[in-house]
């Protein structure tokens, strides 16, 4: 038998793979384990033990080829995590190619035995079954899972608890070289399975010369920009959005979005959503806002809106759910980018501070739009991945 774990139960009280009997666990070159307790975090006697691999597999000094692998190449997430550091990552000597992962089974598999030919396999988000696990691991030379969302949890009902997916989710990590996260809390997940894992922020193109706030003409305008999923984030903050109304100053709200929704008296600007609708209320209007409800999904997750909001020097007002929290500020008080809020009463006295302050908006938006420089910038991520793949590809 190859590669195989047996006997693992998921305990939801203890947050862990219980083995409730002998394990039995092969990685490349480990010696078969034969224990009866809890894996608990960094699982270090579970971690692979890998063979070094030269610099380049071929001797030729040229850059290091990857297969980055997704069940959806069509997704937002895959654009943001993969496809769009495929040309910056050439320049620092990593090349990538991708392939869809089918749902026959036949073609997985031919899938899988392609992965041998790379010095690495990104792996993009999907669970596989634990019958490909072990041929996957045989076949690939490392292998580093990439994900964007708390994949432990069923996404309906705002996070579900789903035995299957924790179980199948430790099961791979347990057989990655590393693990790339968009967040802190997701980092938290995979460190129970994985000794090796990385935050990799998500990432944006940023652009050149955003106009300043001052420079944006006619009334205030609140940005929200979204996806069919979550206009109903929206329903969370009507009362505050209906309260901005009774504000002695002039206010809408561009919705760049699927549905036309209303919200009291507050004059709705409704924009169908495109990539240029996008752009366009990012360069032109004042306040982004981000509402979310606080689940178990949402706490993981990490709001590209709020990010998209900083690089064009825009002020924003969340939730105060997961990310939404840790990207508001830093560590010194007076670097302030966005307000977070949990209470309606909290959403309106937000709204207030940033209609009727201005000096306060650009404060907000130029620590945002620096802060995003720092730590979003994709040329500056993309440098990361190339060094972290170099590390993991020559890694003992």
């Amino acid at each position: 038998m190859d590669g195989a774990i047996i006997g693992l139960r998921f305990d939801s009280t203890q947050n862990s793979l219980i083995a409730p009997g002998p394990i039995l666990a092969y990685a490349r070159g480990a010696t078969p384990l034969n224990t009866s307790r809890t894996v608990k975090s960094n699982v270090p006697d579970l971690i692979h033990q890998r063979m070094p691999q030269e610099p380049r597999v071929d001797g030729t000094g040229g850059p290091y080829r990857i297969l980055a692998v997704t069940r959806k190449p069509e997704s937002a997430s895959f654009q943001q995590r993969i496809e769009n550091y495929l040309t910056p990552l050439v320049a620092n000597g990593v090349e990538v190619e991708y392939r869809h992962f089918p749902k026959a089974q036949r073609k997985q598999l031919d899938v899988i035995n392609q992965c041998g030919d790379f010095d690495g396999v990104w792996w993009h988000r999907h669970l596989l079954s634990p019958w490909w696990l072990p041929r996957l691991q045989r076949t690939a030379k490392r292998l580093v899972f990439d994900f964007d969302d708390p994949l432990p949890y069923s996404a309906r009902g705002g996070g579900r608890i789903s035995v299957t997916r924790r179980w199948r989710f430790g099961r791979l990590l347990m057989r990655c070289d590393a693990a790339l996260t968009a967040s802190r809390h997701l980092a938290e997940m995979a460190e129970v399975y994985c000794r090796n894992v990385v935050v990799v922020p998500m990432a944006i193109d940023l652009p050149a010369t955003p106009p300043r706030l001052e420079e944006r003409v006619g009334p205030l305008q609140l940005l929200w920009v979204g996806s069919r999923a979550t206009e109903p984030y929206l329903d969370i903050i009507r009362p505050a959005l209906a309260a901005v109304c009774d504000m002695d100053h002039e206010v809408r709200l561009r919705l760049v979005a699927h549905s036309p929704l209303e919200f009291s008296r507050l004059p709705v600007d409704f924009r169908p959503w495109s990539p240029e609708e996008q752009e366009r209320g990012l360069r032109e209007c004042h306040v982004g806002i981000c509402p979310m409800p606080d689940t178990v999904w949402t706490r993981g997750k990490c709001p590209y809106k709020v990010i998209q909001y900083m690089a064009y020097g825009m002020p924003w007002i969340g939730s105060a759910v997961g990310e939404n929290i840790r990207t508001a500020s830093g560590p010194d008080e007076s670097d302030v980018r966005g307000l977070c809020a949990s209470t309606i009463g909290q959403w309106v006295e937000a709204f207030k501070r940033l209609i009727g302050d201005p000096d306060l908006r650009s404060r907000l938006g130029c620590h945002g739009r620096d802060y995003v420089e720092r730590e979003h910038a994709r040329e500056h991520l993309a440098n990361r991945l190339a060094a972290i793949w170099r590390d993991v590809i020559k890694a003992v």
